[in-house]
């Protein structure tokens, strides 16, 4: 069956390559086909490509173009700005300070993990509140309590070398949209470092790194109508950071490797479309995301809506996302029974489903086993219609009702 078959509510996860990106790709996978690093006139142009692209993911953020690395990914972005940050810092004279939260996608989470067994790191990790929110007032307290009384009187503004924040732009699993700016001052005054993981915010909600205090950004590709396998970090100018590949030099030196030049310049146009349509498209997606989660709160029984609560067109939800727990019911079960109906959907963040491990987000806002088993995550575009919405809620309706007859509803 083909995928124009199926109505497609897993965007979150991924999204279909906009034709117009496509179009902007072939020529670099067909009779442009040159290495970037040549010295001819084909190797010219596709360098050309390049920094065009790199031009146009900076201008969606407020940054520079030469304050962009293009990467294979998100998760290799996170890695980047986390293990690069460390080992530029590293010392064996003092501690090096690490505040993240509890709640942060697995390419940030593991790989934190992973830098907590180096001796002289230290690791601190916030809890959310309810509603999924990191609450800024949280990570100024685990900075504090890092540093002590006596360091944060002596740490001096701008020096930024006392330790890092990372904190996600917006939860991919419930879609609560952090406050980063507050963070970011947060960060500025007891001289740490800022990353954020925006791989689900950038290209859907206005970010901009000067205003919210950003040293580093993580984004990908294929989140945004772009091609998978390419993604971006945004370093700010001057940020000390660890080369994450030794090579040939690309990319200033910290991610060598021949450029991926196709798919940087469909992330380039993806980019750039994503400026121009984003406030017409966050208007549209808003109006099905609340018919969505008007009709299944209001029509399924023992249904509730995870992360932030939706009261007007300025909630802090990302403008696609629904996230629900079902009383009685499997998720992985109601995932299938939407399949088979042909509506493609997922419990949750894609990773976590491969590994098949109980969310852990859910788990830290509070939720019960029994609520937390009956997760579904349905993430919209603008390539959906009200008659898919309206389709995909009686699919659940039924399924819910299917689920519940089989296995009992308590």
């Amino acid at each position: 069956m083909e995928m124009t078959d199926y109505i497609y509510l897993d965007n979150a996860a991924t999204t279909a390559l906009d034709p117009l990106v496509k179009d902007a790709m072939t020529p670099f996978m067909t009779y442009n086909y040159a290495n970037a690093s040549g010295t001819y006139h084909n190797a010219s142009l596709a360098r050309s490509a390049i920094n065009k692209a790199r031009a146009q993911a900076a201008a969606l953020i407020g940054a520079d173009p030469d304050e962009i690395i293009f990467t294979s990914g998100g998760t290799e972005s996170d890695n980047l700005a986390l293990n690069g940050t460390v080992m530029a810092h590293f010392s064996r004279e003092k501690k090096f300070n690490i505040v993240s939260s509890t709640i942060e996608h697995p390419a940030v989470y593991n790989a934190l993990d992973g830098l907590k067994k180096i001796e002289l790191i230290r690791l601190s990790r916030v809890s959310p509140d309810k509603d999924g929110f990191i609450r800024p007032e949280d990570i100024e307290t685990a900075v504090k309590e890092q540093l002590g009384k006596k360091a944060c009187e002596s740490v001096v503004p701008d020096s930024k070398d006392k330790g890092i924040i990372s904190v996600m732009s917006s939860n991919n699993e419930i879609g609560s949209i952090n406050d980063i700016a507050q963070i970011g001052s947060v960060a500025a005054q007891y001289g740490y470092l800022l990353h954020t993981d925006a791989v689900q915010s950038f290209g859907h909600v206005m970010i901009d790194v000067d205003v919210m205090g950003i040293d580093m950004l993580s984004a990908s590709a294929h989140k945004l109508g772009g091609p998978k396998g390419v993604g971006l970090l945004y370093l700010r100018r001057g940020t000390k950071l660890h080369p994450g590949l030794f090579g040939g030099g690309q990319e200033h030196g910290l991610r060598s490797g021949t450029e991926n030049v196709a798919g940087i310049v469909g992330f380039g146009e993806a980019c750039r479309l994503a400026g121009i349509r984003m406030a017409a498209d966050t208007r549209y997606i808003h109006e099905l995301r609340d018919r969505m989660v008007y009709r299944i709160l209001n029509e399924i029984p023992d249904a509730i809506l995870t992360g932030p609560q939706i009261h007007d067109q300025n909630d802090k939800r990302l403008p696609g996302h629904c996230s629900f727990a079902f009383k009685g019911v499997q998720g992985s079960s109601l995932v299938i029974g939407l399949d088979i109906k042909n509506i493609c959907a997922s419990t949750g963040a894609a990773c976590s489903a491969v590994a098949n491990r109980p969310s852990r987000v859910l788990k830290e806002i509070g939720l019960g086993p029994d609520w937390a088993a009956g997760s579904l995550r349905l993430t919209l575009s603008r390539n959906n219609t009200i008659e898919e919405i309206d389709d995909a809620v009686d699919a659940v309706k039924a399924t819910v009702f299917q689920l519940r007859q089989m296995f009992g509803d308590n």
